[in-house]
């Protein structure tokens, strides 16, 4: 009687346990298979979320691109480098003017017409010969210092400096032959120097004029022998004085010595009757020289 009570109550027993491990395991599947979804679920959450992001950056930013080498780009580079490159045609660069006049084929008398002729008793001469219808600013004794003295050129009103003239005819073509008074008593320096000044003053005042800064003429040989402090030697070495200035002002230089000169280097002694001032012949073949040695006019 008591076996048949337990194996009674074994059996209502397991069959109570059944439903309960069936409910127990269909749970667990349950859980397990929501956490499956649930996993899922996020990782679709996060891919959206990603492609959202990479939307909004696209359509609202800029991205910056890491440089690629395009594996052509440096051949087509050495290709442009070796092309040669486009020529273009130089214009053609003038030559400069020599300092020191060259000849030229000769010019009528009327280019003159418009120019000053500053100087001494040497340049008197011009008009003391009718040699040209010029204008001359000139006086015997004037020197590199005199020349700004109000005594020294005569006019209608009286005396004037050779400055004030030369305002008052407001030259094209300004020709200076100077020193002559000079270089018997004034060192090389000193006679540059105020040669240098004078070249100064009258390119302020008168900048768009042609200056010529003309060679002061050799003596006779019998000149340059006395104890004058005058030789030829002399007036060559002060001629280059003359041309330096011209080279640091950028004035022209003439040089009338190499046309008056014999074959010695002097003054012929037949054209001079003191031995330094020329005959009406030599003024001439000065003039013919002038009009042999211009620059292009601008």
């Amino acid at each position: 009687m008591l076996r048949k009570r337990k194996r009674s109550y074994y059996t209502r027993r397991n069959s109570y346990m059944m439903p309960t491990l069936f409910i127990l395991a269909v749970s667990m599947a349950a859980a397990f298979g929501g956490a499956i979804y649930w996993d899922k679920l996020q990782n679709n959450d996060h891919k959206q979320d990603i492609t959202y992001e990479d939307n909004r950056t696209t359509e609202g930013e800029e991205i910056s691109l890491p440089d690629l080498e395009d594996p052509d780009s440096s051949s087509l580079s050495e290709e442009n480098t070796e092309t040669d490159p486009v020529k273009t045609e130089e214009e053609p660069v003038p030559e400069p003017i020599p300092v020191v006049v060259e000849e030229c084929p000769e010019v009528d008398s009327s280019y003159f017409t418009d120019a000053a002729f500053i100087g001494d008793s040497l340049t008197q001469g011009l008009q003391l010969y009718d040699i040209l219808d010029t204008n001359v600013v000139a006086n015997k004794g004037i020197n590199l210092q005199s020349v700004y003295q109000e005594d020294k050129i005569r006019v209608a009103e009286g005396y004037t400096s050779v400055m004030k003239e030369l305002d008052r005819i407001q030259p094209a073509k300004i020709y200076i032959l100077l020193g002559a008074n000079d270089i018997g008593w004034r060192e090389e320096s000193a006679f540059k120097d105020l040669y240098a000044k004078l070249v100064d003053t009258i390119q302020a005042q008168h900048p768009d004029a042609v200056l010529y800064l003309q060679s002061m003429f050799p003596v006779t040989q019998g000149y340059s022998n006395e104890d004058n402090g005058i030789t030829n030697e002399k007036l060559t070495r002060y001629n280059q004085e003359i041309i330096a200035v011209a080279e640091e002002k950028g004035a022209y230089y003439l040089d009338i010595a190499s046309a008056l000169k014999d074959e010695t280097g002097a003054l012929p002694d037949e054209v001079s009757p003191d031995g330094m001032h020329l005959n009406a012949p030599y003024y001439q073949i000065w003039f013919d020289y002038l009009k042999t040695h211009v620059v292009p006019e601008a």
